[in-house]
C-alpha cells in the first residue's frame, strides 16, 4: 500500500467499521419500510456510488489526446449499451453477468491480499458475501427485488433461491473465520479485513436486502476503489487526486443521473416511483459495471505528472 494513502484507507476502514454497526444496530431495532430503503439506495448511489466510477477516463492520464479520450468514451458507451441490449433480450443472461461482473469486482477491489491460495479464498467469500448472503436470510425480499428488476416474479424467485443456497455456504465459511483463531504472526491489516468481512456478513443478515446493499456498495466498495483509483492518477496527494476525480468526474455524474431519472420517471407511470427507481438503478449500475470493470482489471497506471504519460505497472502481489 502506498505509505502517503495508508492513513486515509486506515480512516475509512474505522468510519465504515463504525456506520455499519450502526446500521446493523438500526436495522435491528426497527423495520425501515422499502420506500426508505429505496431512498437512500437512490442518495447513496447519487453522491458516492456513481462519483466513484465517473472518472474512469482518468485512467489514460490526466491530458488525454481528444481522439484517445474520444476512442475510450465510444468503447466505454458500447460495452454498456450491449449489456442493456443483452438484459432486454435475455434479462436472465443479463442478470447472471451483472451478478457474476459485481461479485468479482467487490472481491478483487477490495480486499488486499494477493497472491496466495488463501487470498484466492478470501477474495471468493468477499465478492460472493454482499451478492449472495443477503438472499440466505432475507429471500423473499430479495426475491422482491429481482422481480421488480427481472419483471417476473417466478424466475426472482428461482434465484433467490439459487443464491440463497451460495450464500449459506458463504455464510458457512464466515462463521469458520470467526472461529478460527489467527496465528501468533498475523498482522493487523489480516485482522482488519477479518474483522470487517465478519462485519460486513452480520450486517448482510440483519439488514434487509436494499438497504444493505445500499450500505455496502457506497460506504465500503465504492470509496475504497475510489482511493485505490486515486493511486493510480497521483501517488503522492489522496487530497488532490479526490478532488481530481470529483472535479473531472462531474459532468459524467451528471449525465449519469439525468438518465436515471428521466428512466425512472418513465417507468414510474406503469409501476409506481419505488418499482421504478429499484429497476432503474441496478439496470444502470449492471450497464456500467461491464467497462468499469474490464478498465479496473487492467494493470495499475501511474501517471508521469510531468510529461502526462500513462506508465503501465504490475497489481501487487500482496
Amino acid at each position: 500500500m502506498n505509505p502517503a494513502y495508508r492513513g486515509w484507507h486506515v480512516w475509512h476502514t474505522r468510519v465504515a467499521l463504525s456506520l455499519t454497526g450502526l446500521a446493523t444496530a438500526a436495522g435491528m431495532l426497527f423495520a425501515p419500510s422499502v420506500e426508505t430503503q429505496v431512498a437512500i439506495l437512490a442518495v447513496g448511489v447519487a453522491l458516492i456510488g456513481m462519483p466513484h466510477g465517473a472518472a474512469d477516463h482518468l485512467v489514460l492520464g490526466s491530458r488525454p489526446a481528444p481522439q484517445q479520450l474520444a476512442s475510450f468514451s465510444c468503447v466505454y458507451l458500447a460495452l454498456a449499451l450491449a449489456v442493456l441490449v443483452l438484459w432486454w433480450v435475455a434479462p436472465q443472461a443479463g442478470l447472471a453477468v451483472f451478478l457474476a461482473c459485481s461479485a468479482f469486482h467487490f472481491g478483487a477491489t477490495d480486499t488486499a491480499r494477493r497472491g496466495s491460495r488463501m487470498a484466492t479464498v478470501a477474495i471468493a467469500l468477499r465478492g460472493t458475501t454482499p451478492i449472495a448472503l443477503p438472499a440466505t436470510f432475507h429471500p423473499e425480499a430479495y426475491a422482491q427485488v429481482l422481480a421488480w428488476v427481472l419483471e417476473h416474479a417466478g424466475t426472482a424467485a428461482t434465484w433467490s433461491r439459487t443464491l440463497g443456497i451460495v450464500g449459506g455456504l458463504a455464510g458457512s465459511l464466515l462463521a469458520g473465520l470467526a472461529l478460527t483463531p489467527l496465528r501468533a504472526e498475523a498482522d493487523l491489516d489480516r485482522f482488519a479485513a477479518r474483522v470487517e468481512l465478519l462485519a460486513i456478513g452480520v450486517a448482510a443478515a440483519a439488514l434487509p436486502p436494499i438497504a444493505f446493499f445500499a450500505l455496502y456498495f457506497c460506504c465500503w466498495h465504492a470509496f475504497r476503489h475510489a482511493l485505490q483509483f486515486c493511486e493510480r492518477i497521483d501517488p503522492e496527494a489522496p487530497t488532490r487526486a479526490l478532488g481530481t476525480i470529483a472535479r473531472r468526474g462531474a459532468g459524467n455524474t451528471l449525465l449519469c443521473l439525468t438518465a436515471v431519472a428521466i428512466g425512472a420517471w418513465m417507468w414510474s407511470a406503469l409501476d409506481g416511483v419505488t418499482e421504478a427507481l429499484v429497476r432503474v438503478v441496478f439496470l444502470g449500475l449492471a450497464a456500467l459495471a461491464v467497462p468499469h470493470l474490464l478498465l479496473t482489471a487492467q494493470p495499475r497506471q501511474k501517471v508521469d505528472r510531468t510529461s502526462q504519460r500513462v506508465v503501465r505497472t504490475p497489481l501487487p502481489s500482496g
